[in-house]
């Protein structure tokens, strides 16, 4: 190494592999020294020159390569160091907590490998207190699971046996007894049901197991495998399997200029990819070019065998629709009078009635039971073995222009008014 000057001053360039300075002391007692160094030949691959600040450091600051020309790189200071807001609550506990000073209410312990980063809490133990969880900022809330996170929000609560479960923001939201279960905001919603969630909303409650509510409010799902979006008032759901909408319209809405179709596919007993090739649908979707909407009101009552939807009434764009008979191929009811004082129950589709007799001399009184549609008009054919064989008494269910004692092959065509069978005609033939 080449000597400095007695006075420490050098008026050209310095040259040597190790670069000394001490501190004044006395040799081999109180002198200390600082040795600056170059890396060996090995590893040293390029000349460069470190140029030092222009001006002195403040305390925190560290020194680093402000920029860079050729090989040479100019020093200067970082900003300041500022401490870090968190602390390990328990030393080989691996948790962090913020800073007391920094916390607004009790301080509190982290579980082992947690974090609580929120910034307010009114009791010690909302905190991440289970082991691995996470509260990620917000104010009063608590994670105790197992593996549970919280980010963010007011007065959230995951009790300690909700392991790897999660609650994203929102207020007073719970998760309680729940593994595996996520509420994804909103506020007052609870789960207490395994594997299930709920997408946010109001006031809704899953304690159902693989059960979901996507939003809205007011909804309680306890059965299994069940999932529902509310809009109204509240509405408790106990039927494992199905999927509800309540108190809102449903839209298949398009806006590919291709009408979506409502598909009710057949039963099917394989299981993976659906549908197969040979899976069957039946479907409705709305006309290609429609010039109004248009609503149609489904009958209060089933209708029977045979009987065809009509319009009842039309009220602007709405159709209320009722059960008819068809008015087609006229459906045939045959019956056998052997007694007197036969009832005979019209079928609600019937619109040709045979009435066979045994022939009998005496005419046989029969009477129908009441219509079930108004405006069934039933032909009326007397088959008689011999002499009259049935009569219908004018009164009762019957309005006629007098009795009606037929003849083989004679006819009276009668219509239901919704209080009488009320004759049309009648032919003797």
């Amino acid at each position: 190494m080449l000597p400095l000057s007695s006075n420490a001053q050098q008026l050209g360039d310095l040259s040597g592999r190790t670069l000394i300075l001490n501190d004044g002391g006395t040799a081999g007692g109180t002198k200390n020294t600082i040795t600056l160094k170059a890396a060996d030949a090995a590893t040293l691959t390029s000349n460069y020159t470190l140029v030092w600040p222009i001006v002195a450091g403040t305390v925190g600051q560290l020194m680093r390569v402000g920029s860079v020309a050729g090989i040479t790189l100019q020093l200067d200071w970082s900003p300041a160091l500022v401490s870090s807001p968190y602390e390990e609550a328990t030393v080989g506990q691996f948790n962090i907590r913020r800073i007391t000073s920094l916390i607004v209410g009790p301080p509190a312990i982290p579980g082992n490998g947690a974090n609580d980063l929120q910034s307010t809490r009114t009791l010690a133990a909302q905190t991440a207190s289970g082991a691995n969880s996470i509260i990620g900022g917000g104010q009063q809330n608590t994670a105790g699971a197992l593996n549970s996170g919280i980010l963010g929000g007011l007065l959230n609560s995951l009790d300690a046996t909700s392991d790897n479960s999660a609650i994203v923001s929102g207020e007073s939201n719970a998760i309680i007894g729940a593994q595996l279960s996520f509420i994804g905001g909103g506020e007052t919603n609870s789960i207490s049901g395994r594997r299930s969630a709920i997408l946010g909303g109001q006031s809704n409650v899953v304690s159902g197991n693989t059960s979901a509510v996507w939003g809205g409010n007011n909804l309680t799902i306890s059965a299994s495998t069940t999932g529902g979006f509310n809009s109204g008032v509240a509405m408790s759901i106990s039927t494992a399997n199905v999927v509800v909408m309540a108190n809102n319209d449903v839209w298949l809405a398009n806006t590919n200029n291709t009408a979506s179709q409502l598909r009710f596919y057949e039963p099917q007993s394989t299981t993976g990819a659906f549908p197969t090739g040979t899976t069957k649908f039946a479907a409705f979707r709305a006309a290609a070019a429609m010039g109004l909407d248009n609503i149609y009101d489904l009958p209060a009552a089933n209708g029977t065998v045979g009987q065809v939807l009509k319009i009842a009434t039309v009220t602007g764009n709405d159709a209320t629709l009722a059960w008819n008979n068809d008015g087609g191929n006229p459906t045939v009811q045959n019956e056998d009078v052997l007694a007197d004082n036969t009832v005979i129950a019209v079928n609600a589709t019937t619109t040709f009635l045979v009435l066979t007799s045994n022939g009998a001399n005496n005419n046989r009184t029969i009477t129908f039971t009441d219509g079930t549609i108004v405006g069934q008009l039933v032909v009326i054919k007397v088959v008689a073995g011999g002499a009259q064989g049935v009569e219908l008494v004018d009164g009762g269910t019957f309005s006629m222009a007098g009795d009606f004692g037929p003849d083989n092959n004679d006819t009276i065509t009668l219509i239901w008014d919704g209080v009488d069978w009320v004759e049309v005609a009648r032919r003797n033939n």
